[in-house]
């Protein structure tokens, strides 16, 4: 069962990647990080928390906005250019590789290869990333040491979004953990005002959302592929890897996992599997992908 929420940004939220730097920060929260939220916060309130962490596969955060009555919801650009109508047109290109997040309707258009500069939206103007000045004391001189740490504003008419597909007599589990989630924030350095949200869930669900067939994937989450899926991955395909690393709470780091990034697109139904770690204690890693159907 698809379930759609939309996320209010109440402060700046500010989320590490391999670099692992407090002045870097990525543009959106990845679905590792959103299905480890969750997970930590159904464990919380239940005992038996196996059919949610089991069933479930979430989308990144992205974002959509309000224009009059419609919400636009943007997803990752694909990593796959359109056609282009002349070859060579380089400052064409160009355009096409600077946008990040690109529309439905922009999506719809650029797996068809009709989308033209021209008829491309301006840019959406979703967020800034900016830098907060912060300082370490020396607790026995007292000095201020101070440091940048990076974050994401998102702009007032701006909210996020992702999506759950989750078998239906678990979406009560869910939506007790994200009312939790709400409650404590996402994100690095919470405990500083980073990250704190509201969650309002959708009752309308854009129907490219629901769609689970076609000729081909496109990956709204990061994506662990089985090994079979590996060799399954041709010229056709279109993706990049992301490498991305965890913290135990005993403060020991993971090995560093690959992962397919948000914006892939596939010829095969993906299925993925999650990542299950023991020691030095239980850790889930999601990777089994939320992804549509589209037709080329």
């Amino acid at each position: 069962m698809i379930n759609l929420y939309h996320v209010n940004f109440l402060s700046p939220f500010r989320v590490g990647n391999q670099i692992g730097s407090v002045d870097y920060t990525d543009h959106f929260i990845h679905s590792d990080t959103l299905a480890s939220a969750i997970i930590d916060t159904a464990c919380t309130l239940y005992n038996d928390t196996t059919s949610l962490i089991e069933e479930l596969k979430v989308s990144s955060i992205f974002y959509c906005l309000k224009r009059g009555r419609e919400t636009i919801y943007t997803v990752p650009t694909p990593f796959k250019l359109p056609e282009m109508e002349q070859e060579g047109d380089v400052s064409a290109l160009k355009k096409f590789k600077k946008r990040q997040l690109i529309t439905l309707d922009e999506l719809d258009q650029w797996l068809k290869g009709t989308l033209t500069p021209e008829a491309m939206r301006d840019e959406l103007n979703l967020f800034t990333t900016d830098a907060r000045i912060s300082a370490v004391i020396d607790r026995q001189t007292g000095a201020a040491t101070p440091y940048t740490r990076a974050a994401v504003y998102v702009n007032p008419d701006v909210k996020g979004y992702f999506l759950a597909d989750i078998p239906e007599k678990t979406v009560p589990m869910l939506d007790a953990s994200l009312n939790l989630l709400a409650h404590r924030g996402i994100g690095g350095d919470r405990s500083a005002g980073f990250g704190q949200i509201e969650l309002v869930k959708q009752q309308t669900i854009p129907e490219v959302f629901r769609n689970k067939s076609g000729k081909q994937y496109f990956i709204l989450s990061l994506y662990n592929p089985l090994e079979n899926e590996v060799a399954m991955v041709n010229p056709e395909c279109s993706y990049k890897l992301e490498k991305r690393s965890y913290w135990f709470k005993e403060g020991v780091l993971t090995d560093r996992y690959s992962f397919f990034r948000e914006g892939s697109l596939f010829d095969f139904e993906p299925e993925g599997r999650d990542i299950t770690l023991e020691k030095p204690s239980k850790k889930m890693i999601k990777g089994k992908p939320f992804y549509v159907g589209v037709s080329l």
